[in-house]
């Protein structure tokens, strides 16, 4: 049914928006299972972000959490002037803020990606319905 679909996209997007890259397949096959959801649509979902989406993706959900914090970080770094330490240290800052950030996101997104994919696939049976007439 459209909304079993709906639920099941909705599911894989928060998936997609955690932080965990790399999981995200077996993430969606396990959560799947586990809710008794088709796993197509869930698999579908984890892959909406792509290598291009990525990095805006996870620069927002890092901001997410620096503005529920009240936090005005601005990360001035020097790529050409950089050292290893340089960039655990700014991973360091980072990380928090990205992890946290992601799940809450990832939380979040569930309601609009529900209602943006249940209007998606009630048309597209109602369309493919129109055409078996």
């Amino acid at each position: 049914t459209p909304k079993e679909m709906a639920k099941s996209f909705a599911v894989g997007i928060v998936i997609a928006v955690s932080p965990y890259l790399g999981l995200h397949t077996y993430m969606a096959v396990f959560v799947a299972g586990w809710l008794r959801l088709p796993v197509y649509p869930v698999v579908i979902g984890a892959h909406v972000p792509n290598i291009l989406t990525i990095p805006f993706l996870y620069t927002f959900t890092s901001r997410v959490w620096f503005w529920i914090l009240g936090v005005d970080f601005e990360l001035a770094f020097d790529w050409l002037h950089t050292t290893l330490t340089g960039l655990f240290s700014a991973g360091k800052q980072l990380f928090l803020p990205f992890f946290l950030g992601s799940h809450i996101v990832a939380l979040l997104s569930y309601v609009p990606a529900y209602f943006v994919s249940l209007g998606i696939f009630s048309l597209y049976r109602k369309r493919s319905k129109n055409k078996d007439i």
